[in-house]
């Protein structure tokens, strides 16, 4: 498969950011530049969306890992940090699981709340029906529900028209076998730390991160952003890079 991808920067270690669900390596591109100062940033388009291939039909989201993983071996990558958004989480974690020794830490963004919670059902099979009835019509409906009540209305619109050119049978795999997914043993198998930077509320869920519970699997831990939705990358860059840079400076000092 044709992935996309860009890397800028230079330093020490890398930092491989990958993107959410029907999202894009845009979605970056604030953070990329801030970091770029220290570190070699590399983002890519995952199969299904953005610029690389359509790919398969029946997508799984270990399939994805198997992108990034490929990307680290084509650029001979070392010293990698992942950061993944939502369901670049998941795949963060799969890919760093078949990586030991290069990758040194995930950074999970806004994921993760509780890896022994279940998607409410009712909220699945209705965002799925939706997407399978009319894609770009399901989008443009659900995305508000993942922002801050006081997000820029003109980001809301550029997201739901990014995430409407993802390949709809790709999205709607994928997201089926993100509710059904289980992370534990992934996550288990990742033996270096991994953190999130997550919302104090993360909508649409609602729910606080549950450290207790996520430490019986790894070594976890959180960095609560107040009052941001779903995508602080893009509503809150400032305050996103800022602690961004400060816990992948905490992971490569363990």
């Amino acid at each position: 498969a044709k992935i996309a991808y860009e890397s800028k920067g230079a330093g020490e270690a890398t930092l491989l950011f990958v993107h959410c669900w029907s999202c894009n390596r845009r979605y970056w591109d604030s953070a990329m530049a801030e970091l770029a100062k220290n570190f070699r940033v590399v983002a890519l388009d995952l199969r299904g969306h953005g610029e690389s291939d359509r790919g398969r039909k029946d997508l799984k989201v270990a399939d994805l890992a198997q992108d990034v993983d490929a990307l680290i071996k084509q650029l001979k990558l070392n010293n990698v940090v992942l950061v993944g958004s939502s369901m670049g989480g998941s795949v963060s974690l799969a890919a760093a699981k078949d990586n030991p020794g290069t990758v040194v830490g995930v950074v999970c963004v806004d994921t993760l709340q509780n890896v022994e919670m279940k998607f409410p059902q009712e909220m699945m099979d209705n965002l799925v029906k939706s997407l399978e009835r009319d894609f770009a019509a399901g989008i443009a409906k659900f995305m508000p529900a993942v922002f801050a009540k006081d997000a820029d209305p003109k980001l809301i619109d550029w997201t739901a028209e990014q995430a409407s050119k993802t390949d709809p049978q790709a999205a709607v795999s994928l997201i089926k076998d993100l509710f059904a997914l289980d992370v534990r043993p992934w996550m288990s198998a990742v033996k270096v730390p991994i953190r999130c930077l997550n919302s104090d509320s993360s909508p649409p869920l609602g729910v606080k991160t549950s450290v207790e519970v996520n430490r019986k699997y790894a070594d976890f831990d959180v960095v609560e952003l107040q009052g941001s939705g779903h995508l602080p990358q893009l509503e809150r860059p400032e305050e996103f890079n800022r602690k961004l840079r400060e816990t992948v400076a905490a992971i490569l000092k363990k």
